[in-house]
């Protein structure tokens, strides 16, 4: 047999953000007889996929972040790592601080250093040190990396800039999806589900999976809930998900009495599950690269309203999509009060994401090409 291809992802931690979903379900799909994972951290604490990444053989090292330890010090930390470990391929993850990691494994001798752009924006804002930032690490991007690969084309020009984009010099690489997970949810575990959150079969469900943070805007959500509310007082909200909003978000439902109609589940693995709860998904994020919460409630057939920070390559063809503008209050109100149906056509939904490229094979298979498995 012949040698295994060794990949080292590197990636701020194994949270259950989109991009570290995204990495797993590679993981889960991808051909483990040609090439085996390992990740390179910067979170000092076991996290959301540590028990599944280890599960299926990966290896986790932890190093601490670049902006805790300064530059210099990560460079040393990522260059003993490197050396020890001599990985064929090195993936990052990490946006903007990928033009270091490139540097790194550039001067490690690593042949082949991906950098993968997830996301249309930076989290870290437009101040004057951190735009000198991003035009240091675009060109180390551009100088060190020999691949770059990109979720959208939106997410491409973000990173790597017009240039290189318009040189078709990225591979994009869809998120996708293990359908099967989403066609195999049995009536009894909806209904297990439904009984642990408490709500009955005629509330209509309202369902938000996201990390409660600014960017992902779930404030916004409980804003207009009221209103919603005040339409039809069956209205259920479920959010699936944890972060530094989740007391702002408890507060402001408490001070509009609207707790016991909001469910906050925090992180989950049943996503699927959760799903076959919901009647309608909603999405006010601010910015996003492909959103791969709004691509996974759309395998279940649900209707989506999304912001216009969303882009329209989360649109699998279905016509289960609707994006609104933050600003317009009562065209969301307006959406999710129409109740909008949902698709329970299982062959048209698997023939609209093949055609999209989003099922989990194609861009698995893609993947495996880049490392140079097939």
């Amino acid at each position: 047999m012949s040698k295994k291809i060794r990949v080292l992802h590197v990636l701020g931690g194994l949270w259950c953000g989109g991009t570290e979903t995204f990495v797993m379900n590679m993981f889960r799909s991808i051909d483990r007889e040609k090439v085996e994972f390992d990740f390179l951290v910067h979170e000092k604490s076991r996290t959301f996929y540590d028990d599944e990444v280890e599960s299926l053989g990966g290896r986790i090292f932890r190093v601490p972040d670049r902006i805790e330890v300064g530059t210099l010090k990560y460079i040393i930390n990522l260059l003993r790592i490197l050396k020890h470990q001599k990985p064929d391929v090195i993936h990052a993850h990490a946006m903007f601080n990928s033009g270091v990691i490139m540097l790194v494994a550039y001067i490690s001798r690593i042949k082949k250093r991906i950098c993968h752009a997830h996301s249309t924006n930076d989290q870290f804002g437009n101040s004057i040190s951190r735009m000198l930032f991003r035009l240091v690490m675009r060109l180390s991007l551009r100088l060190f990396a020999t691949n770059y690969a990109a979720c959208s084309n939106f997410a491409a020009e973000y990173l790597f800039g017009s240039r290189l984009t318009k040189k078709n010099r990225i591979d994009i690489i869809n998120n996708g999806v293990d359908l099967h997970k989403y066609f195999s949810i049995t009536q009894q575990e909806t209904n297990d589900v439904r009984k642990e959150l408490m709500i009955s079969e005629d509330n209509y469900v309202i369902g938000i999976v996201s990390r409660l943070v600014e960017v992902k805007n779930p404030l916004f959500i409980i804003k207009l809930f009221k209103k919603i509310h005040q339409n039809d007082n069956k209205t259920i909200v479920v959010i699936v998900g944890d972060g530094p909003l989740k007391v702002n978000i408890e507060k402001e439902l408490e001070h509009n009495g609207l707790k016991k109609f909001v469910r906050i589940t925090g992180n989950r693995k049943d996503i699927p599950q959760l799903l076959s709860l919901f009647d309608v998904f909603v999405m006010p994020s601010q910015f996003e690269g492909v959103p791969i919460a709004a691509i996974e409630a759309q395998a279940k057939g649900l209707p989506c309203i999304l912001s216009k920070g969303v882009p329209n390559t989360a649109d699998m063809g279905l016509g289960l999509t609707r994006h609104i503008a933050l600003n317009d209050e009562k065209g969301w109100v307006d959406a999710i009060n129409s109740k909008p149906p949902k698709i329970r056509d299982i062959k048209n939904i698997k023939k609209a994401f093949k055609t999209k490229g989003f099922d989990n094979g194609s861009a698995s298979y893609r993947l495996l090409q880049i490392y140079g498995g097939s």
